[in-house]
């Protein structure tokens, strides 16, 4: 070991001085020995204050780890045993490229995923991982993996917060959680209790949901995902509150409300919406909207007036108002008025609906299975995991086979034998409870106290 660290000493003092290399960010923490290898062969040690460039090589020793800031707010922490390439790092740009050969990190990921959610790149092994402003970990897993989870006393049980995914978008769909944070969302982006959907100007977004239940959400649309809950093993259980707050929707109803229809139900600004195992469409125009929203565009034909339309193209829809319930079977059409008066009956579809440009929902192919099958973690051996702890990771593999990954879920990919990429059904603790990951905050010392004293007789030696 002590022979070891010598080299790597004197590699570090005579290496040539650094070039006009761009420079991308910084250490804000450093552990051991950590050393980089420019595009241009030069080597030096980083200590907790050094420079990082584009193309740099980062290298962590066996007992040494190292938490990066980049110039865009992107934080990583690298692991013990962790070699680590920036290929590309471009803010101006919003675009970055890193690639992971060897060990694991943490990241969370600023502006360029948030400004562009296609812009940032992750290569391991056989896989490209886009990365949509999130905070995850990934780790190529060995027999180190399994001796290390012996250490771990968690045995979380398994969680399915994410309710739905987006399986076709086109335009511009934006999501506020109840956590008051907006993301860009893209195909196979997450969906969970509490999330507010917007679509922008000729856009729209089909979603699934868990239940196999779908809906299309059109232009300049707001829609609420109030509650949903379902349990495959218990499917009678489930419900579903959906709010339609401006714009219009298309839904075809899931396995949710067939045995007690009272669990499915859409609230609007001028009435409540409860099925009869259904597709149906809505659309509310001219002051068809809730209070403190913005207005849509008055398009109401006809001399009809303004307020919610209604139409069934399967099944049945029951109308709840102040007025009354009106019962809507398949083929009919009807204004649910904003000034409160009873429902009128419409002889044809109006245009808005008859010709609108988002399509039904049961058009569109969705692979459920894929958007939502979860498999048992069994392993830690010989494998590359994955785990989300907030936003949206997109996985690829060099087969094609895609898996998007949201808060609180993980993903195991075979590197050497079968290929496969599933979605597990906890995160690893060996990812979730390392807390070589956890100094990517700011408790660098708590985190380096706790591994000196629990995991390692001793750090390889700091360079100051």
């Amino acid at each position: 070991m002590l022979n070891r660290l010598l080299i790597l000493l004197v590699l570090s003092l005579v290496v040539m001085p650094i070039n006009a290399d761009t420079e991308i960010g910084k250490t804000v923490f450093a552990r051991g020995i950590t050393m980089a290898e420019s595009l241009g062969g030069e080597i030096r040690v980083l200590d907790g204050d050094a420079v990082v460039f584009e193309g740099d090589t980062l290298t962590t020793g066996e007992k040494s780890f190292v938490v990066l800031e980049f110039n865009d707010g992107t934080r990583i922490s690298l692991r013990p045993n962790t070699i680590f390439e920036l290929e590309q790092f471009k803010p101006e740009n919003n675009k970055a490229d890193v690639r992971l050969f060897t060990g694991g990190l943490r990241a969370s990921t600023g502006k360029i995923s948030q400004r562009n959610p296609d812009g940032f790149k992750l290569h391991v092994k056989n896989t490209t991982t886009s990365i949509r402003d999130a905070e995850f970990d990934v780790r190529l897993c060995q027999e180190a993996c399994e001796q290390e989870a012996d250490k771990y006393q968690s045995q979380q049980q398994a969680r399915q917060l994410v309710v739905g995914r987006v399986a076709e978008v086109q335009g511009t769909l934006t999501v506020e959680s109840n956590k008051k944070t907006i993301r860009v969302a893209v195909k196979g982006a997450p969906l969970y209790e509490g999330d507010v959907l917007q679509t922008g100007s000729d856009a729209f977004a089909v979603l699934a949901f868990r239940d196999k239940g779908r809906v299309t959400i059109q232009a300049d649309t707001t829609f609420k995902i109030d509650k949903l809950q379902f349990d495959a093993s218990q499917p009678t259980d489930g419900s579903v509150l959906f709010d339609l707050i401006q714009g219009g929707l298309r839904a075809l109803t899931g396995i949710i409300g067939e045995e007690d229809k009272e669990d499915y139900k859409v609230n609007t600004p001028v009435a409540v919406i409860g099925i009869r195992g259904t597709g149906f469409d809505l659309v509310c125009v001219g002051k068809c909207v809730a209070p403190g929203t913005q207005k849509v565009a008055n398009t109401a034909v006809l001399g009809i007036g303004d307020g919610l339309f209604a139409s069934v193209w399967q099944g049945t829809i029951v109308i709840e108002t102040a007025a009354g319930k009106l019962v809507l079977e398949q083929g009919g059409v009807v204004l649910v008025p904003d000034d409160g008066s009873e429902p009128k009956t419409l002889p044809i579809l109006p245009p808005f609906l008859d010709e609108n440009p988002a399509p039904r929902p049961d058009t569109i192919n969705i692979d459920h299975d894929n958007l939502f099958a979860i498999f048992p973690l069994k392993s830690y051996r010989l494998g590359l995991f994955f785990a989300v702890y907030s936003g949206h990771l997109t996985i690829v593999g060099d087969e094609g086979q895609t898996l998007d990954l949201g808060r609180e879920e993980a993903a195991g990919y075979d590197v050497d034998e079968s290929g496969e990429l599933l979605r597990l059904d906890r995160v690893p603790p060996v990812l979730e409870e390392d807390p070589y990951f956890k100094s990517l905050d700011e408790s660098f010392w708590v985190n380096y106290d706790f591994l000196d004293e629990n995991f390692d007789d001793f750090f390889e030696c700091t360079i100051q």
